[in-house]
Protein backbone atom coordinates (compact mmCIF):
# COMPACT_ATOMS: atom_id res chain seq x y z
CA UNK A 1 0.00 0.00 0.00
CA UNK A 2 1.32 3.40 -0.97
CA UNK A 3 1.41 6.17 1.58
CA UNK A 4 1.25 8.72 -1.22
CA UNK A 5 -1.64 11.14 -0.82
CA UNK A 6 -4.35 10.71 -3.44
CA UNK A 7 -5.60 14.16 -4.45
CA UNK A 8 -7.85 13.59 -7.47
CA UNK A 9 -10.43 11.04 -8.55
CA UNK A 10 -8.28 10.30 -11.62
CA UNK A 11 -5.44 9.20 -9.34
CA UNK A 12 -7.87 7.11 -7.32
CA UNK A 13 -8.90 5.05 -10.36
CA UNK A 14 -5.32 4.34 -11.56
CA UNK A 15 -3.84 0.92 -10.99
CA UNK A 16 -5.25 -2.48 -10.12
CA UNK A 17 -6.97 -1.56 -6.86
CA UNK A 18 -9.24 1.49 -6.88
CA UNK A 19 -8.73 3.98 -4.05
CA UNK A 20 -10.61 6.96 -2.75
CA UNK A 21 -9.45 10.55 -2.69
CA UNK A 22 -7.74 11.29 0.62
CA UNK A 23 -9.61 13.63 2.92
CA UNK A 24 -8.35 15.73 5.82
CA UNK A 25 -7.79 12.85 8.29
CA UNK A 26 -6.23 10.60 5.64
CA UNK A 27 -3.74 13.35 4.74
CA UNK A 28 -3.00 13.96 8.42
CA UNK A 29 -2.11 10.30 8.98
CA UNK A 30 0.00 10.13 5.81
CA UNK A 31 1.89 13.33 6.70
CA UNK A 32 3.02 12.07 10.13
CA UNK A 33 6.17 9.89 9.93
CA UNK A 34 5.00 7.64 12.78
CA UNK A 35 7.55 4.91 12.03
CA UNK A 36 10.48 7.33 12.35
CA UNK A 37 8.96 8.95 15.44
CA UNK A 38 8.90 5.44 16.92
CA UNK A 39 12.55 4.98 15.94
CA UNK A 40 13.33 8.30 17.64
CA UNK A 41 11.61 7.25 20.87
CA UNK A 42 13.47 3.95 21.07
CA UNK A 43 16.78 5.61 20.20
CA UNK A 44 16.32 8.34 22.79
CA UNK A 45 15.53 5.70 25.38
CA UNK A 46 18.92 4.18 24.65
CA UNK A 47 20.67 7.56 24.52
CA UNK A 48 19.26 8.46 27.94
CA UNK A 49 21.43 5.68 29.38
CA UNK A 50 24.54 7.71 28.40
CA UNK A 51 26.08 10.04 30.97
CA UNK A 52 27.83 13.40 30.68
CA UNK A 53 28.25 15.64 27.65
CA UNK A 54 28.28 12.71 25.25
CA UNK A 55 24.53 12.38 25.69
CA UNK A 56 23.73 15.77 24.11
CA UNK A 57 26.12 15.21 21.20
CA UNK A 58 24.76 11.73 20.47
CA UNK A 59 21.19 13.04 20.67
CA UNK A 60 21.89 15.81 18.14
CA UNK A 61 23.60 13.39 15.75
CA UNK A 62 20.75 10.90 16.14
CA UNK A 63 18.23 13.68 15.47
CA UNK A 64 19.85 14.48 12.11
CA UNK A 65 20.12 10.78 11.24
CA UNK A 66 16.39 10.35 11.94
CA UNK A 67 15.57 13.48 9.94
CA UNK A 68 17.47 12.03 6.99
CA UNK A 69 15.66 8.72 7.43
CA UNK A 70 12.33 10.59 7.48
CA UNK A 71 13.10 12.21 4.12
CA UNK A 72 14.34 8.96 2.55
CA UNK A 73 11.57 6.81 4.06
CA UNK A 74 8.79 9.17 2.98
CA UNK A 75 10.27 9.34 -0.52
CA UNK A 76 10.44 5.53 -0.67
CA UNK A 77 6.91 5.01 0.70
CA UNK A 78 5.34 7.56 -1.69
CA UNK A 79 7.21 6.56 -4.85
CA UNK A 80 4.99 5.41 -7.70
CA UNK A 81 5.87 4.61 -11.33
CA UNK A 82 5.58 7.47 -13.84
CA UNK A 83 4.92 10.04 -11.12
CA UNK A 84 7.08 12.87 -9.86
CA UNK A 85 8.40 12.57 -6.29
CA UNK A 86 5.90 13.66 -3.63
CA UNK A 87 7.99 16.69 -2.64
CA UNK A 88 5.23 18.37 -0.66
CA UNK A 89 4.54 15.26 1.38
CA UNK A 90 8.27 14.69 1.99
CA UNK A 91 8.75 18.29 3.18
CA UNK A 92 5.67 18.21 5.42
CA UNK A 93 6.77 14.88 6.94
CA UNK A 94 10.26 16.25 7.65
CA UNK A 95 8.81 19.28 9.45
CA UNK A 96 6.35 17.01 11.26
CA UNK A 97 9.23 14.89 12.55
CA UNK A 98 11.00 17.99 13.91
CA UNK A 99 7.83 19.18 15.64
CA UNK A 100 7.12 15.74 17.11
CA UNK A 101 10.65 15.68 18.54
CA UNK A 102 10.11 19.08 20.11
CA UNK A 103 6.70 18.01 21.46
CA UNK A 104 7.76 14.69 22.98
CA UNK A 105 8.53 15.77 26.52
CA UNK A 106 9.88 12.39 27.56
CA UNK A 107 12.78 12.63 25.12
CA UNK A 108 14.64 15.02 27.44
CA UNK A 109 15.84 17.30 24.66
CA UNK A 110 16.55 19.96 27.25
CA UNK A 111 20.08 18.53 27.40
CA UNK A 112 20.63 19.43 23.75
CA UNK A 113 18.51 22.58 23.44
CA UNK A 114 18.58 25.08 26.29
CA UNK A 115 15.59 27.06 24.94
CA UNK A 116 13.26 24.06 25.09
CA UNK A 117 10.05 24.34 27.11
CA UNK A 118 7.49 21.48 27.02
CA UNK A 119 4.57 23.85 26.42
CA UNK A 120 6.21 25.21 23.25
CA UNK A 121 6.41 21.74 21.75
CA UNK A 122 2.86 20.84 22.69
CA UNK A 123 1.43 24.04 21.20
CA UNK A 124 3.50 23.67 18.03
CA UNK A 125 2.25 20.11 17.60
CA UNK A 126 -1.38 21.13 18.08
CA UNK A 127 -1.19 23.99 15.59
CA UNK A 128 0.92 22.14 13.01
CA UNK A 129 -1.23 19.00 13.08
CA UNK A 130 -4.42 21.02 12.75
CA UNK A 131 -3.20 23.20 9.90
CA UNK A 132 -0.93 20.92 7.87
CA UNK A 133 -3.57 18.38 6.84
CA UNK A 134 -5.41 21.14 5.03
CA UNK A 135 -2.47 21.22 2.59
CA UNK A 136 -3.31 19.26 -0.54
CA UNK A 137 -0.17 18.35 -2.52
CA UNK A 138 0.02 19.53 -6.13
CA UNK A 139 2.07 16.54 -7.34
CA UNK A 140 0.19 13.89 -9.26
Amino acid sequence: MSRRIVTTQLQATEGASPKTVDGYFDRLVKYIPADVVGLWLVGVGLINTFLGTTKAVVMIVFFFVCLGITIWWTYDQTREPQKVPAKTQITVAAFAFVIWVIALQGTDIRDAFAWYKPAIGSLLLLVYSTVVARKVPKEE
